[in-house]
């Protein structure tokens, strides 16, 4: 069993933060933007970095819609979202890598990767819940047991 390392954020910079990354996903998609690919590449891989509590959009969060916004904190395990942040940051560099070397279908994988990053942002983070499932005896056993043996 992994340790949590918790860390305490606005719910409404949190909610900036997740909703903002996947509107701008889907504007890049929709109007065909490399450019909002590559903001929305940096802004993931420098959360991976930095940490979700110091994350870019979270800080804005924080100088905005929190700032005004009554909002209550929100736990989570920063180890869990430094790893989907980085899960995210690879699957956007693949997508914008993709788009720059054969557009059609590099958008295509962009479509895919917005509706994943919505469903996401909605609560069903799958990039947590892998490390999650990675890092805990209660799920993926079946697979945990066939690499121990």
């Amino acid at each position: 069993m992994r340790a949590i390392k918790p860390v305490v954020i606005k719910n409404a910079s949190f909610n900036v933060c997740k909703y903002a990354v996947a509107l701008m996903i889907w504007m890049a998609f929709l109007l065909k933007m490399e450019s909002l690919l590559v903001l929305t590449t940096f802004i993931l891989g420098s959360s991976a970095l930095l940490g979700v509590d110091r994350a870019p959009m979270v800080l804005l969060g924080n100088i905005t819609l929190a700032k005004f916004i009554p909002s209550s904190d929100v736990m989570l395990d920063a180890n869990g979202m430094r790893f989907a942040h980085g899960l995210g940051f690879i699957l956007n560099l693949i997508c914008l890598l993709w788009v720059m070397i054969e557009p059609k279908s590099g958008w295509m994988f962009t479509l895919i990767i917005a509706v994943i990053k919505s469903i996401s942002a909605v609560g069903y983070c799958s990039g947590l819940k892998l490390y999650q499932c990675m890092n805990n005896d209660s799920c993926c056993t079946f697979v945990k047991s066939k690499v121990g043996s």
